[in-house]
This record gives structure tokens, sequence and C-alpha cells, in this order.
């Protein structure tokens, strides 16, 4: 019969703590969506912001534009996860910078501006003497956009598989530069 017993309440015993683990997790799980950003330290509204500026350093013209490659995603994504607490912060506040100035001058937030008014703001930060976001922006902009798959594969020339090694072909014929992946 001990051994009975111990099997009885050994079983008992691993099912509280499958239970209690289950429980937990689940509880863990039930977070308001308000309250916790898909992207971390970044805000909706913040999204809402960088997809405006991205879209004023690279527009939609003939080529997809960074908001069609799908860049401020990419861009949250990789402050997120890529930079130190400080530097996430002091990103935030850059963000926050820009939206000040919109706000004095125009009297609304950057996601709302005309373009005219979105370009002047630029042209403004890009003037800074001081640690602007604008330089960083700009740069990862760029570097999110030609790695993307839109901008790597229409706007870049793209060849899955490199053919054989041209060590010096004029650039005219080849006519664009190419895409590295």
């Amino acid at each position: 019969m001990k051994r009975r017993s111990a099997l009885k309440y050994t079983s008992l015993l691993t099912a509280a703590g499958l239970s209690a683990t289950t429980i937990s997790s689940i509880i863990s799980g039930c977070k308001s969506e308000s309250t916790v950003s898909k992207y971390g330290v970044i805000s909706s509204d913040q999204i809402e912001q960088i997809r405006a500026l991205v879209d004023i350093i690279i527009p939609q013209t003939d080529t997809p534009g960074a908001v069609e490659a799908g860049v401020p995603e990419d861009l949250a994504l990789h402050i997120n996860d890529n930079f130190s607490e400080e530097d996430q912060k002091r990103f935030v506040e850059g963000l926050s910078h820009i939206n000040n100035i919109s706000q004095t001058s125009y009297g609304a937030s950057f996601a709302h501006l005309s373009d005219e008014n979105k370009t002047d703001i630029m042209n403004e930060l890009a003037s800074e003497e001081d640690d602007s976001i604008f330089d960083g922006l700009k740069n990862l902009t760029i570097y999110l956009f030609f790695t993307s798959e839109k901008g790597a594969k229409e706007v870049l020339n793209y060849l899955p598989v490199p053919g054989e090694y041209l060590p010096c072909v004029d650039y005219s014929e080849i006519g664009s530069a190419w895409a590295l992946r």
C-alpha cells in the first residue's frame, strides 16, 4: 500500500505544479493591448510619426518608398531589439523634439503636417549642430530600405544567384547598383 500512496501523492504534486505553471502563464498572457506596444519602447503614435518621417526621406515615386517597404515597423523593431536603453531613450526624446518643433511652428503633430511643412522641419533638423536624431534616422532608413525585399528587388539590381565574375564592367552597362543579400 505504501507504494500506491507514494505514487498517488507524487502524481498529485506533479499535477499541482503543472497547474500552477499553466495558470501563471495564462494570467501573465492576459495583458491589455493598450499598455504594451508591439514595438516595445515605440508607441503607436510614434510609429505614425516615424512613418511620416521616413516617407519624407524616401518617398514613393516610380519606385516604392520607405513606407511601402515596411521601414517604419522594421525601424521600430530595430530600435527595440538592438539599441541600448540609453539610445532608445535618446531616440524617443528625439521624436518628442521633432513633435515639439512641429507643434510650435505649425500647431499640429508632425504626422499631420503637409509634405512642405514636414520638409521644412527636416531641413531644420539637418542644419542642427548638436547630436540630432536626423542623421541616425536618415542612415537607418536608407539601410533598412535597401535591405528590405522591395528595396533590393525593385530599386537595386537583384540577382539571387550571381553569374560569372567580371572584374571590370562599365557602369553604363549594368545601369544601377546591385543588391547584396
